[in-house]
């Protein structure tokens, strides 16, 4: 009997791509939120690493990207941040959400690096 895709584990690792704005009134608090956040994500099984970003014309635009070990991770990961106390206030001081997606990565083929 075949498993289908859908049920089938997989092992490329996953960028999580959160792209938002904050609240002005929580520009001075939210970069801390934002760290604790992070913080809290390290201890979540298929964790990789993490970038925080913000914006330096616009203060109160933030990005989080986040790689996870699949998207399965990903998305458990996703799961388990909506009932973590230490995010509570940090998605409370978001306004609005410009793009959140789970993307696979994808091996470089030319042997040549980025940026």
């Amino acid at each position: 009997m075949s498993q289908s895709a859908t049920t089938t584990p997989t092992t490329t690792p996953c960028l999580e791509i959160a792209v938002y704005d904050v609240h002005t009134s929580a520009l001075d608090e939210f970069p801390a939120q934002q760290v604790a956040v992070h913080d809290a994500l390290r201890a979540v099984p298929g964790f990789i690493a993490s970038e925080r970003l913000q914006g330096l014309s616009t203060p109160t635009l933030f990005a989080d990207y986040i790689t996870w070990a699949s998207r399965e991770s990903a998305e458990a990961a996703a799961a388990q941040m909506a009932v973590m106390p230490v995010a509570a206030g940090f998605m409370a001081s978001i306004r609005t959400m410009r793009t959140f997606a789970h993307l696979p990565v994808q091996p470089s083929t030319s042997g040549e690096g980025g940026l």
